[in-house]
């Protein structure tokens, strides 16, 4: 009951340079601060990562910490990624009190129906909403499969209204050491992204 934890700001300014020399040049970097940025104090690192420009976008989980760190972006701070999915009424009514901005934020998608949610909702309010789709090489029932993003390509790359970022998965081998496994993930992943029509 009496831990706590110290971030050393230089740690992080050095962990973020060491990952950023080991990626290709121009690869984005998203600084995941989730869960109070997993206990360790989501507003003083957005802050620092934003002052710095440390990242290029922070990502959450959920509305409440994207409204928190909404009204902390208002200064120019890093874009913002909702990770989480979202209903879309509740989202209606934080794009209407501003506590959300639309251009400034991208939103998870996990399933056509939220999917044509967003969409409804974006012509609805006249607005253009960009948006991250996740796609899952396994059946967790937490995105798109590859091969339901592929018979929706066309829907998804040309909706009204939404904008498509990017995609994104999760590597469930990671958790474990086998490094076969994630290997062979991350080969199916690029498999699935070589599917994709080139325009």
């Amino acid at each position: 009951k009496s831990a706590w934890a110290e971030v050393r700001t230089e740690a992080l300014r050095n962990n973020l340079a060491v990952i950023r020399s080991k990626l290709p040049a121009g690869t984005a970097v998203c600084a995941v601060l989730k869960a109070d940025a997993y206990g360790h104090g989501m507003k003083g690192l957005y802050r620092f990562l934003s002052a710095n420009r440390l990242a290029d976008m922070a990502a959450v989980g959920k509305m409440k910490e994207l409204m928190t760190l909404t009204a902390l972006s208002e200064s120019g701070g890093l874009p913002l990624l909702l990770l989480g999915p979202t209903e879309s009424d509740e989202l209606e009514t934080c794009l209407r009190e501003g506590t959300v901005k639309p251009d400034r934020t991208v939103f998870s998608v996990y399933s056509m129906r939220q999917f044509d949610e967003l969409e409804a909702l974006a012509e609805k309010l006249s607005l253009w909403q960009t948006v991250h789709i996740r796609v899952d090489g396994w059946d967790s029932g937490m995105g798109l499969s590859y091969e339901e993003f592929l018979r929706n390509e066309d829907r998804l790359l040309s909706a009204r209204g939404l904008h498509v970022r990017g995609l994104y998965s999760h590597l469930y081998t990671s958790y474990s050491e086998d490094l076969e496994g994630i290997r062979g993930e991350l080969e199916r992943f690029d498999a699935f992204l070589c599917r994709i029509r080139p325009e």
